[in-house]
């Protein structure tokens, strides 16, 4: 394959395709890394949003940089501006960020992800609140992302009060090949949620449960009801905030919060499409345990098809009140040999009470077609589900290596080091994309 060069200038500021180097034979299948923060801001660190491609001997070789991150001083006291969320939306990778204001979205085509483009979601003079939410169409052909959009300034009236102005919906569609199209006040989208679950710690999606029904709440307009609230919660009065924790075309997950709006993960259901029947998730709480920092796990929950992987930190386990008595496979990365690529995985199970005092993460892989469950426990904190293929195919993070692993049953089995390397620990997001197109 050719090597390409990209360079994209769009709305005032710049994308930049900084390495035109890529290798692999015609016709393959190569695997493609996203690497971005989703830690919570850190002043003057801001952090770019690059892509990758593994070579055939596990090396990464930098195709873009897809997202410069950059700071705002002043009124923002400093915060980089940079990614507010990523999640695959139908065949493509969707970046939202903010450019001032939150306005803009990146669309990443898996197929051909070096012929990625920016687009304004918001248009001049207005913001966008909460995050936001990605959908399909035309059987996955188009795909939509709709902010609930606030114009700006806000305005004072006669009498000098703050006038609250109305918010709306505001989508910008995309088809492959196509130019990209805005829809206004489209409520259609909310039938066709994709949300794989990725934000960063200190943000989050939201949805309300308001007079029992699941709504898209529009401020100072009527809110829009899209489904039912699971049994136990539909006598709800007022409005309560729930999380939008993922949802793909076959299933939808929340998280229901109490009156002072924390969401503490305790009530979590998932819903069935097909027939919309909500069923309660048994899993640990993740994500917030309180309101200071160490109490916030950077990662919740990934949506891979059937299977719906929780994260959660050891940590913030033993100061939960829930406790998970599960017998979970112990990995452990191992050297097997004197090379850079020999690097394995190896697995015990543990008895209790072992299991319960392991010292790093936990992650369960839940299958929601037939209740299939697989735990783990890594005593290296920093690791991950990045992806699991065609619901068998793991693509496991350990810091800076990535391994394969097939699902057989209720079990990992068959690691294999896919790459090792510094960027590695940045990585989130992974699809294939044939070696032809790129």
């Amino acid at each position: 394959m050719s090597s390409i060069c990209v360079a994209v200038i769009m709305f005032g500021f710049s994308l930049f395709a900084l390495n035109c180097s890529a290798a692999a034979t015609p016709g393959a299948q190569v695997l493609f890394l996203l690497t971005s923060d989703i830690e919570a801001p850190v002043l003057d660190s801001p952090v770019s949003t690059d892509l990758y491609s593994v070579s055939g001997n596990g090396q990464l070789l930098h195709q873009a940089e897809i997202l410069k991150g950059t700071e705002i001083v002043g009124a923002r006291h400093g915060i980089p501006e940079g990614v507010f969320s990523i999640n695959e939306v139908g065949r493509s990778v969707v970046i939202q960020y903010a450019h001032d204001v939150i306005c803009c979205a990146i669309i990443i085509p898996e197929a051909d992800p070096l012929k990625y483009e920016a687009v304004e979601v918001t248009s001049s003079g207005s913001s966008a609140l909460k995050c936001g939410l990605g959908s399909v169409m035309d059987r996955e052909d188009s795909i939509c992302i709709t902010w609930n959009t606030l114009p700006a300034p806000v305005e004072l009236n006669e009498k000098a009060y703050l006038t609250i102005p109305k918010s709306a919906l505001q989508s910008v569609c995309k088809k492959r090949g196509d130019p990209h199209y805005i829809l206004k006040n489209n409520r259609d989208y909310l039938r066709y949620l994709r949300f794989d679950g990725v934000v960063p710690a200190d943000e989050g999606c939201w949805l309300w449960a308001q007079d029992g029904a699941l709504s898209e709440y529009l401020l100072g307009a009527s809110s829009i009801p899209f489904t039912s609230l699971p049994s136990e919660f539909a006598s709800l009065k007022g409005q309560h905030r729930v999380s939008l924790d993922a949802a793909n075309q076959r299933y939808l997950v929340i998280g229901i919060g109490g009156n002072d709006l924390i969401d503490r993960n305790i009530d979590v259901f998932v819903q069935t499409i097909r027939d919309g029947r909500w069923t309660r998730l048994p899993v640990l709480p993740v994500g917030i345990l309180g309101d200071r920092p160490e109490n916030m796990d950077r990662m919740r929950y990934r949506l891979f098809d059937d299977w719906l992987v929780t994260s959660v930190s050891a940590q913030l386990i033993s100061k939960s009140e829930v406790k998970d008595t599960a017998v979970a496979e112990v990995l452990t990365v191992v050297s097997t040999g004197k090379q850079r690529a020999d690097w394995g995985i190896e697995d015990k199970t543990r008895t209790m009470p072992d299991a319960a005092a392991l010292p790093a993460r936990r992650i369960t892989l839940w299958n929601l077609a037939d209740n299939r469950r697989i735990d783990l426990a890594l005593p290296e904190d920093d690791s991950e589900i990045v992806h699991v293929f065609d619901n068998h195919q793991v693509l496991l993070r350990v810091h800076d290596k990535l391994f394969f692993a097939e699902i057989e049953g209720s079990r990992l089995t068959g690691y294999k080091l896919a790459a090792f390397d510094s960027a590695i620990p940045m990585v989130h997001w992974a699809w294939y994309a044939n070696a032809a197109n790129n």
